[in-house]
């Protein structure tokens, strides 16, 4: 092969990963009440709001013509909501698991940051500078977290292989799986930005993550 030469396997934009490949879409739910007036929406099990129903038809819209495997979903009504309305077809085959649950809050759940500033200032502020080191409260510190979303995704990355697999869940555990697959530490967990309704892909081959969408919300800009 001639030098500086691309390798066969490897034109096309990532055909090389098509061996033993599990595509991964990452769905976070769509608007609730507390999502909307910024409140922090951990356990508590909201519906989905006007909007974050028009979220969902835009991501129906969105995978219309995507030929999706299984189906799983944090437990919690917003998430499984939203996983029935992008999939219509599948309400009967949704797979629900408390291990992709959103962080446990605490004492500040359903708070604002003004209200939480104005008790924990410091504790807040530590949190959001550097999660591995302070935990809300009586809530879920982030290697709990951690702990219990990455056995659920050991569990569907040693089951399926040539699948294609679809998560509705909350901001809190894509970030957990991007930063795992991307090998970066949790305490980056911030700065990955997971807006309502948003999509990531990952594909994984022969176990190995590839990333190759990050909260993509280009069918809610359009759809509303």
């Amino acid at each position: 092969m001639n030098q500086g030469a691309i390798p066969t396997a490897c034109k096309g934009g990532g055909d090389f990963l098509l061996e033993d490949r599990m595509k991964l879409y990452l769905i976070r739910h769509g608007e609730t009440e507390y999502n909307r007036v910024r409140r922090l929406c951990g356990h508590t099990n909201l519906p989905l709001n006007e909007r974050g129903r028009k979220q969902a038809e835009g991501l129906r819209e969105r995978f219309k013509s995507v030929s999706v495997n299984y189906l799983y979903s944090s437990d919690l009504r917003r998430a499984e909501e939203t996983a029935q309305i992008t999939f219509p077809e599948k309400k009967s085959q949704i797979t629900t698991s408390a291990l992709i649950r959103e962080l446990d809050f605490g004492e500040w759940e359903g708070r604002t940051s003004e209200e939480i500033i104005a008790r924990d200032e410091k504790a807040y502020k530590l949190w959001l500078e550097n999660p591995a080191l302070s935990t809300p409260p009586r809530g879920e510190s982030l290697s709990t977290i951690e702990n219990r979303v990455k056995q659920f995704l050991r569990e569907i990355v040693g089951k399926f292989k040539d699948e294609t697999v679809a998560v509705v869940t909350h901001s809190g555990p894509i970030r957990v799986i991007l930063c795992d697959a991307l090998g970066i530490p949790s305490n980056f967990f911030w700065r990955i930005a997971v807006n309502s309704a948003g999509v990531s892909i990952i594909d994984y081959s022969n176990g190995k993550p590839f990333v190759s969408l990050v909260n993509d919300t280009g069918h809610i800009e359009q759809g509303g």
